[in-house]
């Protein structure tokens, strides 16, 4: 799983490689330089894309769980 563009401004997109991922719910965290959880989701598939255009220019730490297991990736919001 990918999370695109980065740095973002308004909204991050994800890209799936894998199609197993396709078929699980799926948990989304994100968190702020200080380790707090500023965004939490539960969905049933992956969004396309998420807002972000209410966070504060900065770096995060998105954590993408599904079938068990969990991707972390890090982005920057740059205003």
């Amino acid at each position: 799983i990918k999370v695109f563009p980065n740095p973002a401004n308004d909204k991050i997109y994800f890209k799936i490689s894998d199609e197993r991922y396709l078929k699980d719910k799926f948990g989304i965290e994100i968190f702020d330089v200080n380790l707090k959880i500023v965004y939490r989701m539960n969905e049933d598939i992956l969004p396309p894309s998420i807002d972000i255009s209410n966070f504060v220019s900065g770096v995060y730490l998105i954590k993408i769980k599904s079938q068990g297991n969990s991707v972390y990736q890090k982005f920057v919001v740059e205003r």
